[in-house]
């Protein structure tokens, strides 16, 4: 074998030894269902008149909506389009639905993430 096959294959091998870490680590969080009636917010820095997370996985229910009052006002005008992307703070979050004014988001930073609804 030339030295450059052999290069490639540890390059293969260490990628596939990482990939199942991560894997291993983000599989192993349990999803938590929130109770959208305590974990809402009806602040001026939310994404809307009424914001809620409805589950989180890999951080309490209680961070997910810190992380939503926190960095909400930063999220732009494509947090309103369907399939529109956006950020809140270090998470990057997906608009997954749009039906008249209810919109649902997904948000992700490595193994952690939660969903919201937002609208009026």
């Amino acid at each position: 074998m030339s030295r450059t096959t052999l290069l490639r294959a540890a390059a293969t091998a260490g990628a596939t030894a990482t990939l199942a870490l991560l894997g291993a680590s983000s599989a192993s969080a349990t999803v938590v269902t929130c109770d959208t009636d305590t974990y809402d917010t009806q602040s001026p820095n939310a994404l809307s008149a009424m914001t809620s997370v409805t589950s989180a996985r890999g951080l309490s229910c209680g961070q997910a909506l810190r992380v939503v009052r926190r960095n909400a006002r930063k999220a732009g005008m494509t947090a309103y389009r369907e399939g529109g992307r956006f950020r809140l703070g270090a998470y990057r979050c997906t608009n997954t639905f749009h039906e008249n004014e209810l919109y649902l988001a997904r948000c992700v930073r490595g193994g952690k993430a939660f969903r919201l609804n937002y609208g009026s």
